[in-house]
């Protein structure tokens, strides 16, 4: 069924931490990629004890990442080295599987977070909120949004937050639904149907500011990609697109070695963005939106090697130009566009070390125009490590 929502897109960005960041690498959109050099960039490395998959959350007064086993907090302004440490223990009442069992993103308030978390048996699906601080299973206030009957086959796809509530996607055996919740009781979710998934199809869900649910959907199946808007009081998601998904007819990705990307970030404008791979030639495909209406979306194939993006992230800085993150063979770049509909693009080179490309990122984020990228590295005479890498320069430079 879905993959999950990693960035959990509705990060509220904030006076970020002044703690991390390497060197980033660029390639080009609809365009050729302009090459470029790595970029200055500050970077810490997450406590070896804080086990994978990690999450990154930006809340206002910094950045948490939520791992397996513990919650870590790097501070503003703290001394270099000693930007990250262990705050908490695990967000969820119980064990967690993998990635698909947990999501997070800042609370509506952007203060602290919000987790979407499949719980012990017989507890259901939780919608947890807390702060760094109190992300531990004995404290954050938990509220039930999936009955309370075992979930061994729920799926979690996505979590939103905006001032309307939160938005989470959550499957249950063939079908997907969006639950919206006005608040973090939870205590009245109004549940629309999206349809039938399967295990090979991404749902992900975003708020625009005016309380609409903007929802980017996969269907692999019928070799289409839908984005869909539920505006605030609706029953039912209005059709936005409609986009080919080519030689996806055998129901599954075909290349096994490249992640299946989609990614969905709305603008404050309204206007939405959405990152996929074609799986006819495994390109990245980046769509943009002009306004809310979505009635002249731009294209763009990145010039991009998919051996140098087998996973990719999609951000956008204040302007509202689009920004791409992309990890492989040649590490971890950063590719920019030259204005909001992508028609150029340019790239730089963040880290040249060996990222992994499973549910471990990378995971994009802008603190105001600078990126922050969180990925697992490699390491070859010990135990691979997550970092966080902060660029010095606006869009890095591009």
């Amino acid at each position: 069924m879905t993959a999950p929502d990693r960035s959990a897109r509705a990060l509220v960005v904030g006076a970020l931490l002044a703690a991390v960041v390497a060197v980033v690498a660029v390639t080009a959109s609809g365009c050729t990629d302009s090459g470029g050099a790595g970029v200055r960039a500050e970077r810490s490395t997450l406590p070896t004890e804080v086990l994978g998959p990690f999450l990154p959350v930006v809340t206002a007064d910094g950045l948490s990442v939520l791992g397996a086993n513990a919650v870590v907090r790097c501070d503003p302004g703290a001394d270099a080295g000693d930007e990250c440490r262990v705050v908490g223990s695990a967000v969820v009442p119980g064990p967690v599987g993998g990635r698909v069992d947990l999501l997070a993103t800042a609370d509506t308030d952007g203060t602290g977070i919000a987790t979407l978390a499949v719980g012990k048996v017989g507890d259901g699906v939780l919608l947890v909120t807390c702060t760094a601080e109190t992300c531990r299973d004995d404290t954050a206030p938990a509220a039930l949004v999936a009955g309370g009957d075992p979930v061994p086959d729920a799926r979690l796809s996505a979590i939103a937050a905006g001032d309307a509530g939160y938005a989470l996607v959550i499957g249950r055996g063939p079908d997907v639904q969006l639950v919206l919740c006005a608040d973090a009781t939870c205590a009245d979710p109004q549940a629309v149907p999206l349809g039938a998934a399967t295990v090979h199809d991404i749902v992900r869900a975003q708020f625009a500011p005016d309380g609409t649910v903007w929802i980017a959907q996969s269907d692999v199946a019928g070799s289409e990609l839908r984005v869909t808007s539920l505006a605030p009081g609706a029953a039912t998601p209005s059709s936005v697109l409609a986009l080919d998904l080519p030689d996806a007819e055998g129901g599954a990705w075909p290349n096994p070695y490249l992640n299946q990307v989609l990614r969905l970030v709305v603008r404050d404008d309204g206007s939405p963005v959405v990152l996929y791979r074609d799986p006819s030639d495994d390109a990245l495909v980046l769509v943009s939106c002009d306004d809310a209406s979505c009635a002249a979306p731009t294209t763009n194939r990145l010039d991009v090697d998919p051996a140098q993006a087998e996973a990719a992230d999609l951000a956008v800085d204040r302007t509202g130009r689009p920004l791409v993150a992309t990890s492989g063979a040649g590490g971890l770049r950063l590719h920019g566009c030259t204005d909001v509909p992508c028609t150029g693009l340019e790239s730089r080179t963040v880290s040249s070390g060996t990222p992994l490309t499973g549910p471990d990122g990378p995971f994009l984020l802008v603190d105001g125009d600078r990126p922050v990228v969180l990925v697992t590295e490699k390491v070859s005479d010990g135990p691979d490590r997550a970092v966080v890498l902060r660029c010095e320069e606006a869009r890095c430079g591009l």
